[in-house]
């Protein structure tokens, strides 16, 4: 099983080499442009890329929207007809839907895909409205979800950008997103929206959580497509189910172990550009801010454990957690 995703490509498709059983696109993906120029995009420049993917007859590629994927494009009968009559079965929009992709039907293993293209609001673009609104639209993802693929970021999540002409270090995420993950715990999501956020793995509880965008801020291609292999997609995160160590491989190659020391469990995260360290006037550190959030402190917690305390050793910071009382 192979899943290639990305999304924020704004028309300038990435060279994908060999086979793969699904592919997600997490919005942004036409040029820019009005309808007319979109809707030719779609069944002309994206017609003669996804002839040149090795398609196996069983392969899927899911899109949501983003919010520069024009909303009446989208709601448009005419063209999603044009465009199924195109691509058929192969390739498919999901706005606030789901799809059930199998993976192995003998086994009975399949994936759970929902697609929702809503971001918060930022201006007039396509696809943003108010946090009450995007309360009520969350409010359709499903329970058991295993993939959520949304084009904006939820609050606390890969939600800094480090290019500082699109902000000044602080969180641009989506408050009702995080709020709907944290109630409906898929097991990940993938989203876009902002390009240069990071892109390592995180965690809101159990759900893990990626930015696949593939452009930077000046609308170069710079990131790699996200691939999800059988052994990640198959992982579930539980500590108490877990003797010894767990290992989180992340995409800068970076590293967090979360190993067991005695009936507490301590987290050694390596440190990287993104996280941000601060300290008292003791040189203690006072809390760390891995790309945002959530913020970790003394006291605060992480995967149900309380941080007892913080430490650095050579290039890894040391957490000592102890699980929290019920």
């Amino acid at each position: 099983m192979k899943v290639i995703s990305f999304s924020d490509t704004h028309g300038l498709l990435p060279k994908i080499n060999g086979e793969f059983d699904l592919m997600l696109l997490a919005g942004d993906i036409s040029e820019p442009g009005g309808f007319e120029d979109k809707k030719k995009w779609w069944l002309t420049v994206f017609n003669d890329w996804f002839k040149n993917l090795s398609l196996k007859d069983t392969c899927r590629i899911l899109i949501t929207p983003g919010n520069h994927d024009n909303d009446y494009l989208m709601s448009s009968s005419k063209f999603m007809n044009e465009f199924h009559n195109e691509y058929g079965d192969f390739v498919k929009f999901l706005i606030d839907e789901e799809y059930v992709f199998t993976v192995n039907e003998s086994a009975d293993k399949y994936l759970r895909i929902y697609g929702t293209p809503w971001c918060k609001q930022y201006g007039k673009w396509s696809f943003m409205t108010s946090d009450e609104k995007l309360t009520e639209k969350y409010a359709k993802i499903p329970e058991g979800i295993d993939i959520l693929l949304t084009h904006d970021a939820p609050y606390g999540c890969s939600d800094i950008c480090y290019d500082h002409r699109w902000s000044n270090g602080e969180h641009l995420g989506n408050i009702p997103l995080r709020e709907a993950i944290l109630k409906k715990k898929p097991r990940f999501c993938l989203h876009g929206h902002l390009h240069t956020a990071n892109h390592d793995q995180m965690f809101l509880e159990g759900t893990c959580v990626i930015n696949v965008a593939v452009c930077n801020e000046d609308y170069k291609l710079e990131f790699d497509p996200l691939v999800l292999t059988d052994q990640i997609l198959d992982y579930e995160f539980n500590p108490a189910l877990n003797d010894d160590e767990i290992v989180f491989p992340n995409r800068s190659k970076s590293l967090v172990r979360l190993r067991k020391t005695g009936v507490d469990w301590t987290l050694e995260m390596k440190n990287s550009c993104y996280a941000r360290i601060g300290y008292d006037n003791n040189k203690n550190i006072k809390y760390i801010d891995p790309d945002g959030g959530p913020l970790l402190s003394i006291g605060s917690q992480w995967f149900g454990y309380e941080i007892k305390s913080i430490k650095e050793l050579e290039n890894e910071l040391i957490f000592e957690l102890k699980k929290c009382s019920e």
